[in-house]
């Protein structure tokens, strides 16, 4: 019984419809979520059109990385993975001009996706 109305209730969220506040196509949001990329800071990518007043935007990621430095007597190894929730707020206050802050929330943690991808 159990596995049936869990099997149902998959099926209803993957046959509801889905909502957007915009008809505009945006870009994928991508980012480079490394802890060594996250010093650096980088934006994400946006769209190029600006829209007068504030836009909301609320975004989730989750990036398995795995990497391996090795030189001479040292190495470095980094195996983790990065969960981001982020709410940005952009305001337009002219044509050609605005601003966005964005306020993340980053997680990063040993990972739950290694057997996923190492099977």
């Amino acid at each position: 019984m159990l596995i049936w109305t869990i099997s149902l209730l998959g099926g209803a969220l993957l046959m509801a419809p889905v909502w957007t506040l915009s008809a505009n196509a945006a870009p994928i949001m991508i980012t480079n979520l490394s802890p060594l990329a996250a010093l650096r800071g980088l934006p994400t990518q946006r769209p190029a059109d600006v829209q007068l007043g504030s836009v909301v935007t609320v975004s989730q990621s989750l990036s398995n990385h795995f990497s391996v430095e090795d030189s001479g007597d040292e190495s470095l190894m980094l195996d983790g993975q990065t969960d981001v929730l982020s709410v940005s707020l952009r305001y337009a206050f002219d044509p050609d001009w605005d601003i966005e802050i964005t306020l993340p929330w980053v997680q990063h943690s040993r990972g739950f996706m290694d057997p996923l991808i190492s099977d």
